[in-house]
């Protein structure tokens, strides 16, 4: 436990967290909305961010359009779009150096995520990230994702702590809900789409993970 702080554990979200998934995902699909002049409301994405099933954007361009689309089509085409972004990407920044220093402080660090295993463990491999944590929960591990509090329960009872001790690094309103829900401490870190959206009370905002983890941690206690 760290001196003065009750936390015990970091518990990080991945897409747009550790790394920016989010915006070449919204890149992709405002290209496709472009091509029948459309405009897909930041607003209207973000409902989507961090969960399953919320939006569904072929669905809001068919309504727009009124038009009928394949849906697996469109997926199937969308999908090397974003892939390819995605590789061009680099981890956001901070995050090696937020692990090493919870490593350093003797911290225990998890995952906890509304993707799936083979999404999640896919990019931990890419980016040589694997041994980087203890515990790892994805939407194949519960029945409900974020922002139901579900995942961040699970990996506090994978860590045989109490969730009350934990802390969530997140970049979405409803995975901070989701945190939060939980009874952790939940610390938003929003990327160049989700700073766009309504996060709630009660979460302890950054600009970035650059900022040094015991500075984050101390100001928890405010």
């Amino acid at each position: 436990m760290l001196q003065g702080v009750n936390i015990e554990a970091l518990i990080f979200d991945f897409d747009g967290t550790i790394l920016d998934t989010e915006t070449p995902e919204f890149q992709a699909w405002t290209e496709l909305y472009q091509e029948y002049d459309q405009t897909l409301d930041i607003q209207r994405w973000g409902v989507g961010i961090g969960t399953w099933g919320a939006f569904d954007p072929i669905a809001h361009l068919e309504e727009l359009t009124g038009q009928s689309f394949d849906h697996a089509v469109i997926h199937a085409r969308i999908r090397p779009r974003v892939l390819k972004l995605i590789r061009a990407s680099s981890l956001l920044p901070g995050v090696l150096t937020t692990l090493d220093q919870a490593k350093a402080l003797g911290l225990r660090v998890g995952l906890a995520s509304s993707s799936g295993n083979e999404w999640i463990y896919g990019w931990l491999k890419h980016y040589s990230l694997e041994d980087r944590f203890e515990v790892v929960k994805t939407k194949d591990d519960v029945k409900v994702v974020k922002p139901d509090p579900e995942l961040y329960l699970a990996a506090a009872k994978a860590f045989n702590l109490e969730p009350g001790v934990c802390a969530a690094i997140e970049d979405s309103p409803n995975g901070s809900k989701a945190a939060l829900a939980a009874g952790m401490y939940a610390i938003a870190v929003p990327n160049q789409i989700t700073q766009h959206l309504e996060f709630p009370l009660g979460v302890h905002r950054i600009e970035s993970l650059e900022t040094p983890l015991t500075t984050i941690l101390e100001e928890l206690k405010n």
